[in-house]
């Protein structure tokens, strides 16, 4: 059984999506305790719930201790499943973060997954937005060899959710990641997204002009993508991202009451430019997302990134209980050395 401290490091419910994920995905059984011990209300969130649920259905585990509040949980898995998984969140939990836990486990499964989502919210603070976890995250894992199929019924905002989505996950290993050189720069894209709700208010142009007005000085291409979409709740989104030969850098902000359109996709935008003057081959939130994919892909796999967060040595820490290997992370390079 490996004993995960949730209080290490950064501390927070990332090592909980993590080891979980990882140990569904590997088979080994997990205890993890003092969960989220140093915040403001610690123990498990509704969040992380739909998260360890998911991954339990989806590997046939047993769990003690999946209850909100909880600060400690055992997790048994029995071998990954190749049926589709439903998944109904009630509350406004983001469906990317949710996702990005399911997938190294539905790589294990004997054929295809289908993971169909209703309810959650598809851009919420504190997650990737949906475009984010599109056009970066799953282009990051299809340049790897990981095959990905995503549709979108209905974009879903806080607070009441109602997302509809799903995503089919080919199962496989990936391949070793390289990305310390990033070559040309060949196209920004920027995809600004609305609720119906705000289409009279043109609230999608305007974040795209926005965002356009500071990266149109960037001496390449910069396309624009508008899309409104029906919703339960007002809501918007703002994501741009740098297409180089060799990877995908990205930056989203969230609309918000009382913040002007405008607003959201300059900030968008400024994130993006801090981003490519910083040298580094993947986003800060890629960087996050893309550590456990090196360690299952084995062998050596290496990183160019703009700093090594705290959250990011939480993660690797996490990482290495479940996969023979080890990160090596100095300045700004991260390596995975796998034992295979």
């Amino acid at each position: 059984m490996i004993e995960i401290d949730g209080s290490h490091g950064e501390g927070g419910g990332q090592i909980v999506r993590t080891s979980i994920s990882l140990a569904a995905a590997t088979g080994k059984p997990c205890r993890i305790f003092n969960i989220r011990a140093r915040r403001e209300k610690p123990g498990l969130m509704r969040q992380h719930l739909h998260c360890v649920r998911a991954l339990a259905e989806l590997s046939r585990a047993t769990v003690d201790g999946d209850f909100l509040g909880s600060n400690a949980i055992t997790f048994q898995p029995r071998g990954v499943t190749g049926n589709g998984l439903s998944c109904n969140l009630e509350t406004a939990a983001s469906i990317t973060l949710l996702l990005q836990g399911l997938i190294p486990t539905a790589l294990s499964a004997p054929s295809p997954v289908t993971i169909t989502i209703a309810g959650g919210a598809t851009d919420t603070s504190k997650a990737p937005t949906l475009d984010h976890f599109r056009q970066v995250f799953l282009r990051h894992l299809d340049a790897a060899g990981i095959g990905t199929r995503m549709m979108i019924a209905r974009r879903g905002y806080y607070p009441p959710g109602g997302a509809q989505a799903a995503l089919t996950v080919e199962p496989g290993e990936p391949r070793s990641f390289n990305l310390v050189e990033r070559g040309d720069l060949r196209r920004i894209a920027i995809y600004s997204s609305a609720s119906e709700f705000l289409r009279a208010r043109w609230v999608a142009e305007r974040q795209a002009d926005a965002a356009e007005a500071l990266l149109s000085g960037a001496n390449v291409e910069v396309e624009k993508a508008l899309e409104y979409s029906p919703s339960l709740s007002p809501g918007s989104a703002c994501c741009v991202v740098a297409e180089f030969a060799n990877t995908w850098l990205g930056a989203d902000r969230i609309g918000a009451r009382g913040v002007r359109a405008e607003d959201v996709g300059a900030q968008a935008a400024r994130d993006l430019i801090r981003a490519l003057d910083s040298g580094a081959c993947v986003d800060l939130h890629m960087t996050d997302q893309i550590l456990p994919f090196m360690a299952l892909a084995g062998g050596l796999s290496s990183l160019a990134v703009s700093q090594i967060t705290e959250h990011a040595r939480t993660n690797m820490w996490a990482i290495e209980h479940f996969i023979d290997g080890r990160f090596e992370a100095r300045q700004n390079l991260i390596r995975w050395h796998g034992s295979k």
